[in-house]
């Protein structure tokens, strides 16, 4: 009977975990798509130094996707910047700007750095997390050149949209362990009627 109570309360906390993460992929799926005109796939910032525009090649991705983002930089100085180091932090829009992850990284372009008033491009690719929410994600780039201060943020907008291959499961792993909970309850629940009409 202990060990039937044990499996009864695994069976109802992962029906109600399975509820919980359906109800958090529905709601910021909502959410996306009811400001899905906030996207935004470009952002450009710049000062007496340099011209830097942040952009991605899709408004957007879904979970496991790789993506494909780009930093084109213009050097306004009259001598060449050897290196630049950045940062891009990714903010979820749809549950109070949480960060998820965080990339670095840094280009020299093959040795001969940024010259000047030369336009340039830097590539980042990145395979995105399978189990990611979806939503809405703020994507802040600061860029640090060497030698100068770090630049302002510039942010960019994207959609990541729900995978239905996550959903399908979802909503699967709902129904089953819905079904094994209410069949294990009306077990339960025969046992203790046939115990009463035994009972004297």
């Amino acid at each position: 009977m202990r060990r039937l109570r044990s499996f009864r309360m695994v069976l109802g906390a992962l029906f109600i975990v399975s509820i919980g993460l359906n109800l958090t992929l529905l709601v910021s799926t909502f959410h996306a798509k009811s400001l899905s005109s906030d996207v935004k796939t470009s952002a450009t910032i710049e000062d007496n130094n340099i011209i830097l525009s942040f952009s991605s090649s899709s408004s957007f991705y879904e979970p496991g996707e790789k993506a494909s983002f780009y930093i084109d930089v213009v050097n306004r100085r009259d001598q060449t910047i050897r290196r630049i180091d950045y940062t891009v932090t990714v903010r979820a829009l749809w549950y109070l700007r949480i960060e998820v992850f965080q990339m670095e990284g840094s280009s020299e372009r093959e040795g001969r750095g940024y010259r000047p008033r030369v336009w340039e491009r830097l590539s980042i690719k990145k395979t995105l997390p399978e189990l990611i929410p979806p939503g809405l994600y703020a994507l802040e780039l600061i860029a640090k050149p060497v030698g100068m201060e770090s630049t302002s943020p510039a942010t960019i907008i994207i959609y990541l949209r729900p995978s239905s291959s996550h959903l399908q499961s979802s909503l699967l792993a709902v129904i089953i362990l819905g079904l094994a909970l209410a069949l294990n309850l009306t077990g339960v629940l025969s046992q203790v009627g046939s115990y009463k009409r035994k009972a004297p």
